[in-house]
């Protein structure tokens, strides 16, 4: 059934789209980012190095944001709910046969389905919230969000808890039970049509027309057609502003994330007093703080006067929550105690809270509505990129020296860079504006 709007009714059916969302944040990121608690639990079993063994989830992760691009394409194609079920089920089976494999090379193949499955799922997260929410877009993208760090409170003990009951190869068979309950929140997704999106969109296409011709809605849903997919692609790689967000999003992704799957097993063989059940309470501080202030951060966000978002406050404040976030990584390897390693934790989780807030948000404002599904799935190819070369290049670094420091130089050094890039698109869109001219 076609739901219909004049204008994004900022609520209504939308907070069931905010709640498939939802799900989908509390089983893409957590599952792959619990892992940690698994990691020399797959170094045992398959004897390999920390670059060989972070392929587990860097594949995971990796194809969770490029799996982003071919399920924005599908959603062109099929729809956002079929694209959003079948995601479920690819996930099911990739962890499915991560359990059961007697190879890693097996468990990278599991971890590549998982993670493609992931991103068919991710894909559509956010970019439906976009047709139902404007003035309170960044309030909604947040309670979805808040999916990630409210499921990642009890992920890891729950995971380590499975281990100790069922061995790694049951618990990974329970997520990936879990993971089913992505094909569930896909069922919410309906067709949906907005006026004001339609009209805005139309006067875009058609500039030079009439303003009488302009005016009139297309009787299409607020969407890329199909035979403008490529098309709408290419047209997002002509943008300087979305090309620079995407670099942000490789440095980001690169290193974000990265920090989760290496810290408790940095800190379970720095300080021989803490166990991996202890070390894996970082995660769950982490996660507590993400979960605070994404809701905080959305709501302050939502109250930013309309002129300086569109001059990109957005993506300044982004590059600023960078550079603290890389300061607290930088910090970690002269901690001289667990608790000040928890504290640096903390801090990258209300760090990583606001970029999780901010991240759509700036994608929708350099971006025109029907090109929502494109810049989520380009910006998260990019991200993938990544997600798939920072773990293992970090645990290569770490292999090759012999130390478990320098990781963190390594993820200090690439934040550094993501922060300055952000706020090198501030100076820039606050200079030509946020959006290409028509």
């Amino acid at each position: 059934m076609l739901m219909k709007y004049d204008k994004p009714p900022d609520g209504g059916w939308g907070w069931m789209v905010v709640l498939n969302g939802f799900i989908s944040y509390g089983v893409v990121w957590p599952i792959p980012r619990s892992f940690a608690v698994l990691f020399e639990d797959f170094m045992l079993e398959f004897g390999t190095n920390k670059a060989d063994t972070s392929w587990i989830t860097s594949l995971m992760f990796g194809f969770a944001a490029l799996g982003s691009l071919p399920g924005s394409f599908l959603t062109i194609l099929i729809g956002g709910r079929l694209t959003v079920i079948i995601g479920g089920l690819l996930s099911f089976i990739g962890l499915i046969l991560i359990s059961l494999c007697s190879t890693i090379y097996v468990a990278y193949l599991g971890s590549l389905i998982a993670g493609l499955g992931f991103g068919f799922s991710y894909a559509n997260a956010t970019p439906q919230i976009g047709l139902y929410f404007d003035k309170r877009r960044a309030f909604a993208t947040s309670i979805a969000a808040l999916g990630t760090p409210a499921t990642g409170v009890f992920m890891p003990v729950l995971l380590g808890f499975l281990q100790e009951l069922y061995g790694w190869r049951g618990a990974v068979m329970i997520f990936a039970a879990y993971s089913l309950h992505i094909s569930v929140g896909g069922c919410l997704l309906r067709p949906v049509y907005v006026k004001s999106l339609a009209d805005s969109e139309k006067k875009n296409i058609n500039s030079s027309e009439d303003s009488e011709n302009a005016g009139k809605p297309p009787d299409v849903e607020v969407k890329p057609s199909r035979c403008s997919g490529l098309a709408g692609y290419l047209e997002l790689l002509g943008n300087w502003r979305f090309v620079l967000f995407m670099i942000h999003g490789f440095q980001d992704f690169s290193m974000r994330l990265s920090v989760s799957w290496f810290i408790v097993l940095y800190v379970t063989r720095t300080f021989t007093d803490v166990s991996t059940s202890k070390s894996s309470y970082l995660l769950i501080y982490f996660a507590i703080f993400d979960s605070v202030s994404r809701p905080i951060a959305g709501h302050l966000c939502s109250l930013l006067p309309h002129r300086l978002i569109i001059n990109g406050i957005e993506s300044a404040i982004t590059g600023i929550n960078q550079i603290i976030m890389s300061i607290a990584i930088l910090i970690i390897p002269f901690s001289s105690s667990y608790e000040m390693i928890a504290v640096c934790m903390c801090v990258i989780g209300l760090a990583n809270g606001l970029n999780g807030v901010l991240c759509f948000p700036i994608n929708s404002r350099l971006n025109k509505p029907s090109q929502l599904s494109h810049g989520v799935g380009l910006f998260h190819f990019a991200a993938g990129f990544g997600l798939m070369v920072g773990p293992p290049f970090a645990g290569f670094l770490s292999d090759s020296t012999g130390r478990m420091d320098v990781i963190f130089y390594f993820l200090s050094a690439v934040g550094f860079g993501s922060g300055f890039t952000c706020l090198l698109l501030f100076y820039l869109t606050s200079k030509y504006g946020i959006r290409p001219k028509s």
